[in-house]
């Protein structure tokens, strides 16, 4: 009978394992915790502020809350798709209060909660009130007088991505949030590989109360053929 030669290689499988992970983690904290020297953060920035007002549509969710001695006020929860250059569909709530609104052209339609009608507003009335501009078009959110100027810049280690956290203190275009907020600080997250923001956490001192604006915007599935058409109404 012939003896074959035994091979325990069990140990070293067992060992093996652990040893790959640690250095696929040794090769994440590097990357992440390397000198920006290779990426210019200003010119990343300014790319990724293009492309993403450049998208032809894309997804969003924003949040708003007032943060005030006494906690957290959630002014606004919803989650939108919007398709350039004049449809968007919103669902949530805004005060608490159930909302959704589609927007087609010029026509607005907003769903009474109470009677699950659709009501139609013709023209641009919300936008010249400034009732529900952020929440219709939340890219209003980077429109600057004077281009920002990066302050900070680091690598963010995602699930399946790295991103690049940038921060600033920008001159806000919005006159309506200019006119009851100051000190506006920027926090934005870009997808260098797609070039795109992903998201952005905007914060705000309120210029007659102890009062800070809190808001994040998440946005994603840039370009994708959403389809928006006007609500069909109940009879």
């Amino acid at each position: 009978m012939v003896r074959w030669p035994a091979f325990r290689c069990g140990r070293f499988v067992l060992l093996s394992v652990p040893a790959v992970a640690l250095l696929g983690a040794l090769a994440w904290f590097i990357l992440v915790n390397r000198p920006l020297a290779a990426v210019d953060p200003q010119e990343l920035f300014t790319r990724a502020l293009a492309q993403t007002k450049g998208a032809k549509s894309y997804a969003y969710r924003l949040r708003t809350q007032l943060i005030t001695p006494r906690g957290a006020r959630c002014l606004s929860d919803l989650h939108g798709v919007r398709v350039l250059p004049d449809r968007v569909s919103v669902r949530g709530k805004i005060f608490n209060a159930p909302v959704a609104i589609v927007q087609v052209g010029g026509v607005t339609y907003i769903k009474d909660s109470f009677s699950e009608r659709w009501l139609t507003l013709e023209g641009e009335r919300l936008g010249e009130a400034g009732v529900f501009t952020t929440e219709l078009d939340p890219l209003v959110l980077l429109d600057f007088t004077t281009p920002p100027t990066v302050s900070t810049a680091k690598r963010v280690r995602g699930k399946k991505e790295t991103f690049y956290l940038v921060e600033f203190a920008p001159a806000v275009k919005n006159r309506f949030l200019n006119a009851q907020f100051r000190d506006f600080h920027y926090r934005v997250t870009i997808a260098p590989e797609r070039c795109y923001i992903v998201s952005v956490a905007v914060g705000a001192q309120s210029k007659n109360a102890p009062t800070r604006l809190a808001v994040t915007l998440d946005l994603g599935d840039f370009n994708k053929p959403f389809r928006i058409e006007p609500p069909v109404q109940q009879q």
